[in-house]
């Protein structure tokens, strides 16, 4: 809590040069005969003008207080309240990156381990993109595009990584069908390059299958890329041979999927990208190493920071004095009506 009262600033803080006004508006205005104007509570004033010789003074202070705290919230309001979430390092013609992910139901197999268990294909890819690959480009976009029987954009290019990590752990296996359209993500993936104006664009494309769904053929796609001075990566994902694959049922069995490793290497060659096959988390965790440094983005330009506005709070507080002050006027003339005609 601290810490994070200790990240508030004000993008408006002149402000505050406002908290006077209203003294100096009750020195000029002859009308309000030198006091100082303030949104008055009719219910509080009257209840503290009843009692005011039986109260202590601390009590009787706080009517002063609540008269000043309405001008002084909407002060605080104007004055932008705002927490510093993190400097963002936008790279001087940085890359426009699109990751293609396999979905497909065999990215379910488990043939991969960490440190502590078993894990599918997808969760391995998972978690290299998040932590050796999307943490590593601070100044580039990165978008993604997933397929099976289908390919479809998943996140237009962006510089926000926290959300292309979150869209990370959000993906399932299935959720753009059986089959595997790799034709079709690179397609989809060149289209949403191809408004870029970065002299740096590739697409990392990742998959454990052989195109069986695609209305554009892989290596007739890939051309298309080239064309539009897209570079594009390949990776092969999977153990060959028998691999343990779970049923719905809860069911394990063994399977053979095979990759077609010579239609990814084509694609690689055609783009004058690099197609690589990673049997294991460590070889994984090595390929996209190894992209970064090939492609390594330029130094660093432009910093910007992202904030979170906290304005609404002094202002919704402002907004809830008024209101119950006007409350409290509507009640106390309630009464006066009532008792009057008894």
């Amino acid at each position: 809590m601290v810490k994070e009262l200790s990240n508030i600033i004000f993008l408006w803080p002149y402000a505050f040069l406002l908290l006077p006004l209203p003294l100096i508006v009750a020195r000029f205005t002859s009308t309000l005969q030198w006091s100082i104007p303030t949104l008055r509570f009719s219910l509080t004033e009257r209840i503290a003008k009843h009692y005011k010789n039986h109260l202590p003074a601390t009590i009787r202070s706080s009517r002063s207080f609540m008269s000043v705290l309405p001008w002084a919230l909407l002060v605080i309001a104007i004055a932008r309240p705002v927490t510093i979430d993190k400097n963002i390092t936008i790279l001087q013609d940085g890359y426009d990156i699109i990751l293609a992910v396999d979905l497909s139901s065999s990215m379910s197999a488990l043939d991969y381990s960490n440190k502590k268990q078993t894990i599918n294909r997808l969760e391995a890819v998972r978690g290299v993109l998040a932590n050796h690959f999307v943490t590593k480009r601070p100044g580039d976009r990165i978008g993604m595009v997933v397929f099976a029987e289908e390919a479809f954009l998943y996140s237009p290019l962006t510089f926000n990584h926290k959300a292309i990590e979150q869209m990370l752990t959000d993906m399932r296996i299935g959720m753009a069908g059986e089959s595997t359209a790799i034709g079709d993500a690179i397609a989809i993936s060149t289209s949403a390059l191809q408004n870029s104006t970065s002299k740096n664009k590739i697409i990392i494309l990742l998959t454990d299958g052989v195109d069986n769904a695609s209305s554009i053929k892989p290596i007739q796609a890939a051309r298309i890329s080239k064309n539009n001075s897209i570079r594009i990566y390949t990776i092969g994902i999977g153990k060959n041979g028998l691999v343990p694959i779970p049923l719905d049922s809860g069911q394990i069995i063994m399977g053979q999927m095979p990759i077609d490793e010579e239609t990814l290497s084509e694609i690689a060659n055609i783009t004058q990208g690099i197609y690589a096959r990673a049997k294991t988390l460590k070889e994984l965790e090595a390929i996209y190493k190894h992209i970064n440094e090939l492609e390594k983005s330029p130094a660093f330009n432009d910093t910007f920071v992202s904030y979170t506005s906290l304005h609404y709070w002094p202002l919704s507080l402002f907004l809830f004095l008024i209101m119950f002050n006007l409350i409290s006027k509507t009640h106390v003339q309630f009464f006066r009506n009532s008792f009057s005609k008894l």
